[in-house]
């Protein structure tokens, strides 16, 4: 059998590496097999019992770029020659520049900077009380998080969040610029279609919004169009019980975004900081409170919703409803059923969130449960899921 080597691409293999192995697939039975040339941080291995040739990263501590390994078979008189090309490249992090930030006072902020090449080290100054940096979960980037809050007092509007990343190959930096923004006011609405603000400053109009026909036939003077929802430190919400849009204005007085319900049905809205929901009875929508992108639409049957820490609690009352069963559901930002726990059969009042627990009070039998609000219950297997042992506080008589 002919002597024989593998054709191999230009190897790139990161700086400062110890896991590096190349194993070079050799035929012919070759009595002996070896490599030279640039071997500085890399060592050989030569199996010949079972014709294994191997090059090894041992101390690979310099950038280098096309270097060549030479390849030897030699099998008596017949010998064989082949090269690899390699780099050394550096597996510096990079910081993804996310570009200029936007802060409310008041607001719930998240932003997920992006740093590639899993840096061992990321870390941000907390340049804003309220604000923290995290490692994601997936060590590929940094999440800076909080709220700014409302009542914090600045001497400037704009900061530079300093982000810091580093791995074995070296490091980077970079500075977010933040700008800080705030917005106070009197606001007048006439139940039709005009906002209006009023500066407490001056008493002067500080704008004025006209909201769009919420349909398209005529509508008689003093029919209710719009109603106000609430102000929130980057915008005020307009729902029309007629159409069922739901229009987000902007601090500065411009439409920033409108939704509409694709289905008629009178709805109640729950406007957050991590998300507005429209819902009734059958159905529940959660929409981005930046953008007005639908987030989820799901259907569901419940009694009662509370929201608690960023999750949604459904609760079925078997008192309420013949056919249904007393069960609390636990919903993740992205509307998937996180755990079930069934209640014993009785008559409730509807849950309350607080602290780490969803409290539920069984008015017929005088006993709070204090459900854990961390527990996954949803396995990934296809296992019934385990009950849930709550807390219970027997109310006390005579």
């Amino acid at each position: 059998m002919a002597l024989s080597i593998e054709a191999i691409d230009e190897q790139n293999i990161p700086f400062g590496t110890k896991d590096y192995v190349l194993e070079i697939d050799i035929g012919g039975e070759p009595d002996r097999a070896y490599v030279d040339g640039s071997m500085e941080g890399f060592y050989q291995s030569w199996d010949a019992q079972n014709a294994k040739l191997k090059i090894i990263a041992d101390n690979v501590t310099r950038i280098l770029e096309g270097e060549i390994w030479n390849v030897h078979l030699i099998k008596g008189t017949e010998t064989l020659d082949a090269q690899i090309i390699y780099n050394v490249v550096s597996n510096a992090p990079v910081i993804i520049d996310p570009g200029r930030q936007e802060i409310w006072k008041g607001e719930l902020f998240k932003l997920g900077v992006k740093i590639e090449n899993e840096p061992s080290v990321a870390r941000g100054n907390a340049f804003l009380a309220g604000l923290k940096y995290v490692i994601n979960s997936e060590n590929t980037g940094i999440d800076i998080e909080g709220k700014l809050p409302i009542t914090t007092i600045l001497t400037e509007t704009a900061f530079d969040g300093e982000i810091y990343a580093e791995t074995d190959g070296g490091s980077d930096q970079i500075a977010v610029p933040f700008t800080i923004r705030e917005h106070t006011g009197i606001y007048v609405f006439n139940e039709e279609r005009t906002l209006t603000k009023i500066d407490t400053d001056t008493g002067t109009v500080d704008w004025t919004y006209q909201a769009p026909l919420p349909v398209d036939s005529p509508i008689l003077p003093g029919t209710v169009q719009y109603v106000p929802l609430i102000v929130v430190p980057n915008g005020i919400y307009l729902f029309s019980p007629l159409s069922n849009h739901l229009l987000k204005v902007s601090p500065d007085g411009e439409l920033l975004w409108t939704f509409r319900d694709a289905e008629n049905g009178r709805y109640n809205i729950l406007a957050t900081l991590s998300g507005l929901y429209m819902y009734r009875s059958g159905r529940i929508y959660k929409i981005d409170e930046k953008t007005g992108k639908l987030i989820y639409d799901i259907e569901a049957i419940y009694d009662d919703l509370i929201l608690h820490e960023g999750s949604l609690y459904l609760f079925r009352d078997t008192t309420r409803v013949d056919d249904a069963t007393d069960t609390l559901t636990k919903l993740d930002e992205l509307g998937e059923v996180v755990w079930t726990y069934q209640a014993p059969a009785g008559s409730y009042t509807a849950p309350v969130g607080g602290g780490d627990g969803i409290y539920l009070f069984q008015e017929n039998a005088g006993i709070l449960r204090k459900i854990d609000a961390n527990i996954n219950m949803l396995k990934k297997s296809a296992e019934t899921p385990k009950q849930i042992n709550p807390t219970e506080l027997k109310r006390g008589f005579g």
